[in-house]
């Protein structure tokens, strides 16, 4: 895919499964679960046990069936083991300019921390696609309303704080997509190989990004 594609992909499922996994192979289960319920899109951070072996093993078995990306990252250096490891769009709590830089070198889309109204505007006009609103836990959707107000040019997403009692209206209130983390990808049912239900609720999230849209 190119970046365009990843960037169009993210906006049409609307759900960015956020994970943190340290059994790389509870990783492939928890992908099939989320595929069956409509959410084909995996960010695997750094705080995931050997995050690039996973990004690799992900990218064999699924190939373009299951978009990948590498999250929580800090530097330079770890965007470029992520693109090496088959990453398509690279994911930061933070704005770091030699971050954007790889992405922008590799042509991959790029989901760049920011939180302040002047944050979020120069990191869209450095050039990020899609401006990451971190922490959104305290600020909550009308937050969004409130900068897309004056500045409906920008493409954000939150993360923190997003679960099936928000997503609607932070879509609403004009995120093009949610990250989402324990909140979709529930410990309980990881460690109890409850694939199933996970794959129903990720049925759930993808229906209330509808109704956001709606």
């Amino acid at each position: 895919m190119n970046k365009q594609e990843v960037l169009n992909k993210i906006t049409s499922v609307g759900i960015v499964p956020v994970v943190r996994i340290a059994d790389g192979g509870q990783v492939l289960d928890a992908a099939d679960a989320l595929i069956a319920g409509g959410v084909s899109i995996m960010e695997v951070t750094m705080s995931s046990t050997r995050p690039f072996e996973i990004i690799q093993n992900l990218k064999a078995k699924y190939g373009d069936k299951l978009l990948v990306g590498l999250g929580s990252v800090l530097n330079e250096k770890v965007a470029e083991k992520g693109v090496d490891a088959g990453a398509e769009f690279i994911v930061s709590p933070i704005f770091d300019a030699s971050v954007l830089k790889v992405a922008q070198k590799h042509e991959k889309a790029s989901i760049l921390g920011s939180l302040t109204p002047t944050e979020i505007q120069r990191s869209f006009s450095a050039g990020v696609d899609v401006v990451k609103v971190f922490p959104a836990t305290k600020f909550g959707p009308g937050y969004f309303k409130d900068i897309l107000a004056p500045m409906p040019h920008l493409k954000m997403t939150p993360t923190g704080g997003v679960d099936l009692t928000n997503v609607a209206a932070f879509i609403k209130n004009g995120a093009v997509c949610v990250g989402v983390g324990t909140a979709l990808l529930q410990k309980d049912l990881i460690a109890n190989s409850k694939w199933e239900e996970l794959s129903a609720l990720a049925e759930k999230y993808v229906q209330e990004v509808q109704v956001g849209r709606a």
